[in-house]
């Protein structure tokens, strides 16, 4: 039920308000996801006194 409020919602604003909708696109979303991911696991970790990485590969590595 919120979902389909919030698409009506940003439907009726768009042309009300002159906005042009923009599609964030797939990637925003997976990174959106793999932040909240890696910060969820850097709390764990930190949870058991250990120290979680990235790497710049994107590879995570516990310390």
């Amino acid at each position: 039920m919120a979902t389909a409020r919030t698409i009506a919602v940003l439907f009726y604003n768009t042309p009300r308000h002159g906005m042009t909708y923009r599609d964030p696109g797939a990637d925003h979303y997976e990174e959106q996801y793999r932040s909240r991911v890696v910060a969820n696991l850097r709390r764990r970790a930190t949870s058991f006194g250990s120290v979680l990485q990235v790497d710049p590969g994107g590879q995570l590595a516990v310390s």
